[in-house]
């Protein structure tokens, strides 16, 4: 199956996706295309071309900022007290396609984007919300690290993400 991955558009079936989880198809259903519109966050889809309508996984991003200290203290040593970040606040598949590495494929694309923007502007680290413990380690097999108070956002340094990608 050849995907592509590309910016939430108006012709995406949102109200079909299913990934399990009812807190995340009901953020895609109601709540991306409005942030997207507003410009709080971005949502991309991963999509097969044959049926570019229906949408096979996403994730959303945005900006922000955390406090260095909330950080693993091996990466807030050497970070100033505010630092920037990219937030991946969701990211799904949908049940039918699980398990055949397009969260994968998501969460990198999440990284090469955010790589190719820090070129551009100031970012330190990369944060994720994991909705649970099997996200959680979904997102360490990338290199991402919990922080200290919060189990469940874990945090992935530019530099490192950097490396995935040389």
């Amino acid at each position: 199956m050849t995907i592509r991955i590309q910016a939430l558009q108006v012709h995406h079936d949102t109200e079909s996706f299913q990934c399990g989880s009812a807190p995340l198809d009901d953020w895609l259903r109601r709540v991306a295309r409005q942030h997207g519109g507003k410009g709080v966050s971005r949502t991309f889809v991963a999509v097969d071309p044959d049926t570019p309508d229906s949408i096979l996984g996403f994730y959303s991003l945005t900006v922000g900022t955390a406090e260095g200290a909330s950080l693993p203290p091996q990466l807030a040593k050497r970070l100033p007290k505010k630092i920037p970040i990219v937030l991946i606040g969701r990211l799904a598949t949908a049940e039918p396609v699980r398990g055949a590495g397009i969260g994968g494929l998501l969460l990198i694309d999440a990284l090469r984007r955010t790589v190719r923007v820090a070129s551009e502007v100031g970012i330190a680290a990369i944060l994720v919300d994991a909705k649970d413990q099997n996200a959680a380690r979904f997102c360490e097999h990338f290199g991402f690290q919990p922080l200290p108070d919060a189990k469940d956002r874990l945090v992935l340094t530019l530099n490192t993400a950097a490396t995935l990608f040389d």
